[in-house]
C-alpha cells in the first residue's frame, strides 16, 4: 500500500515514538523519507523482501519506493519514527552532502548500529522536535534533527545486509496482509504450490513467528482498528469482521496475547 503521510497544517513531517502496532498489518510505502532510531527491545522489519534485525541503537532509512513492515516485535520495543515531506527532501539533496535524501530508491537498504554517543543524540534531537510539535520552530528542528541523523548514520557501524525471504514467504506475508489476516495455511500452501509442512517450517525460519501466530496478530490489529471506528458494536461481530472464524476462537487468541478478555 501507498499513501502519502498527513502532517499538521504548514509542518514539513513528524516525529513520534513508536506506538501504535495497527501499523504492523501491512506492507506500505509513502513519498516521505523516514528513518527510525531504535531506543529498546528488538523487532524484524522487512524492507523489500529482506529481513533486518532492529536493536537498540539501530538506524534504518526508509525511501519513498521502499515497502516496509514490522513483524516479531518485542512487547518492549520503542524507537522514534521521524518522517520529512518530500519537498524538504529534494531541497536538502541540492547540498552534494546530503544529494542521497532525495533519492525515491536508493537500490539498498541503509541501516546501521549508531555509535552510543551519537545514538544518544540523536534520540534525545527526537525528543526536542517532538516536544516541539505546537511551536513555529518545528520546521527547522525536523530539518537540522533529519541532517544531524544522516551525518550519525555515516558515521554507523556496518551492520548485515540482511537476510532474503524466499519468495514463498514474500508472497504468504504480502497475502496475508492484504486479506486481513483471515488466510488459511493450507490454502497458501495451495495456492503456492508448495506443501503445507514445508511452508509452515520455512516461514516460521525465515521471519521468527509461526504461520498461525502472525495471521492472529493481524486479525487481533484488525480487531483493535474495527474496535475504535466503532465502538458500540457487539464484540462477536467485531471479530468476525476481523477475520476470525468464531467468537471462541477470538476469546482464546485475545486472551492469550493480552492476559484478558477483551471485555476488560
Amino acid at each position: 500500500m501507498r499513501e502519502a503521510l498527513t502532517f499538521r497544517p504548514d509542518y514539513e513531517g513528524f516525529v513520534s515514538q513508536f506506538q501504535d502496532r495497527r501499523g504492523l498489518a501491512e506492507f506500505h510505502s509513502h513519498p516521505e523519507l523516514e528513518f527510525n532510531l531504535v531506543t529498546r527491545g528488538s523487532a524484524w522489519y522487512m524492507v523489500d523482501d529482506r529481513r533486518f534485525l532492529l536493536v537498540p541503537g539501530t538506524i534504518i532509512w526508509l525511501f519513498p519506493d521502499q515497502e516496509h513492515l514490522l513483524v516479531d516485535v518485542d512487547p518492549n520495543f520503542r524507537m522514534w519514527i521521524a518522517v520529512l515531506s518530500r519537498p524538504l527532501c529534494e531541497e536538502l539533496a541540492s547540498n552534494p552532502e546530503f544529494q542521497r535524501l532525495g533519492e525515491l530508491d536508493p537500490r539498498t537498504v541503509h541501516v546501521g548500529r549508531l555509535q552510543s554517543a551519537d545514538s544518544e543524540a540523536v534520540g534525545l534531537l527526537c525528543r526536542s522536535v517532538a516536544s516541539s510539535a505546537h511551536s513555529t520552530r518545528f520546521n527547522a528542528g525536523i530539518t537540522y534533527l533529519f541532517l544531524e541523523a544522516w551525518a550519525a548514520y555515516e558515521s554507523a557501524s556496518p551492520l548485515e545486509t540482511g537476510s532474503d525471504l524466499s519468495p514463498v514467504v514474500a508472497a504468504s506475508l504480502r497475502r496475508i496482509a492484504d486479506d486481513g489476516g483471515a488466510v488459511r495455511l493450507s490454502d497458501t500452501a495451495r495456492e503456492l504450490d508448495v506443501s503445507e509442512s514445508w511452508l509452515s517450517r520455512t516461514f516460521h525460519r525465515e521471519t521468527g513467528v509461526r504461520f498461525s501466530d502472525y495471521c492472529n496478530r493481524i486479525r487481533l490489529l484488525r480487531f483493535d482498528e474495527l474496535r475504535e471506528r466503532r465502538p458500540h458494536a457487539n464484540l462477536s461481530s467485531l471479530a468476525l469482521d476481523a477475520g476470525f472464524g468464531s467468537y471462541a476462537q477470538f476469546y482464546r487468541v485475545y486472551r492469550s496475547a493480552h492476559g484478558t478478555g477483551p471485555r476488560a
